[in-house]
Order: structure tokens, then C-alpha cells, then sequence
């Protein structure tokens, strides 16, 4: 077995970001049929799986000594959101630069963010990580399943309706979490070879 170089990871990570680029644009361009392209590049950058899992955005940013750290808003416990509906991304805090101090919200290391419950809907939670995968893995961004959870039915049922188009909760989560990739993804391209 031959390991990939440091280059080799860069020059993939490189063009995983161009590719999510384009798809952000594309998205933004009404063109929604590219968040199955954006929630493939998530799960190969930061997908982290069940067992051998080996997200690229996240190993090359470990093997450079980069830290990728974030804000957000803190998770509250089960009890105190039993029954409610809660969303928490907001991709201009996940990469701030800057301490931000406002209430509720704290700084995280970026990959225990994604096994964050930061979604919940009722009685249901959602990590960034679980919806990226759910997206990717059941909807055509890796491969397409016959078999669709109840619990992805109901994230994907919340619709926001606008002059511009149609889009539910799952895109905008796959869009804002595509925006802090790219930004960590340059941050770890521009940060030269130990």
C-alpha cells in the first residue's frame, strides 16, 4: 500500500474545493440540483462515518497542525428543547475570526461541532455530520437508497418558499456548512508545509 503524499491531499483538497465552489455559486443560482454535488464533497471533506472514515479537510488540517475552531450556539440539554423546533448554523459565526461574545453562543473545536446536536425538530436530533451523511448517502450525493428515514423525511419537509425558488431545511444547512468548508479550506491550502 502507497500513502499519499502531503502534496497529493493538498492538490485533492484543491480541487474538492473548487467543486464545492462552483456548486455554492451554482446553488446560488437557483440551480439546486448541485446541492447532491455539495453534500458529496461534505461527506468526502468532513463526513465522519461509522467505522474507517478518513474526511480530507479534516485529517490534512490534524497532520498540518492547523486548529480549526468555530461559534456557535451552545446545545441546550434534551429536556429543555423536548418538543420544540431549534436551528443553530450560522456560517458568518462558524468562521469568525474574532471572539464573538454574545449570548448562548461559544467557541467549539469545528469537528465536535459536526457530532453536535444542533438541530432538533420535536423529538428528534440532527448533527451537521448526520445530515450531511443522510443527504449524501440516501438522496444521490454518494449513492441513492430505496429506503428513506422518517427521521430525513421530517428535516426535509421544512420548506421556506421564495420569489427565487423553493429550498428546505437540508439545503440550507448543507449551503451554510459548504460556505465554512470552503473558508477552512483555504485557510489550510494558504498555510504552507511544516
Amino acid at each position: 500500500m502507497v500513502k499519499r503524499t502531503l502534496e497529493q491531499k493538498e492538490k485533492e483538497l484543491k480541487d474538492a474545493i473548487s467543486l464545492l465552489k462552483d456548486a455554492i455559486s451554482q446553488v446560488e443560482s437557483r440551480n439546486f440540483q448541485y446541492f447532491k454535488v455539495i453534500s458529496a464533497q461534505l461527506r468526502a471533506l468532513i463526513g465522519m462515518g461509522y467505522g474507517k472514515s478518513n474526511p480530507l479537510l479534516l485529517n490534512l488540517a490534524e497532520e498540518k497542525g492547523i486548529k480549526l475552531e468555530c461559534y456557535a450556539y451552545s446545545v441546550a440539554g434534551p429536556e429543555e428543547l423536548k418538543g420544540r423546533i431549534v436551528f443553530s448554523i450560522n456560517p458568518s459565526l462558524l468562521i469568525s475570526v474574532t471572539p464573538v461574545s454574545s449570548p448562548g453562543i461559544q467557541k467549539w473545536e469545528f469537528k465536535k461541532w459536526l457530532e453536535a446536536p444542533i438541530v432538533v425538530i420535536l423529538d428528534d436530533w440532527y448533527t451537521p455530520n448526520e445530515v450531511i451523511r443522510l443527504m449524501a448517502e440516501k438522496l444521490g450525493g454518494a449513492h441513492y437508497d430505496d429506503a428513506l428515514p422518517k427521521k430525513l423525511l421530517k428535516i426535509t419537509s421544512i420548506a421556506y418558499c421564495t420569489p427565487k425558488g423553493n429550498y428546505n431545511e437540508t439545503d440550507r444547512m448543507l449551503y451554510q456548512i459548504a460556505v465554512a468548508v470552503v473558508y477552512y479550506g483555504d485557510k489550510i491550502l494558504e498555510n504552507k508545509n511544516k
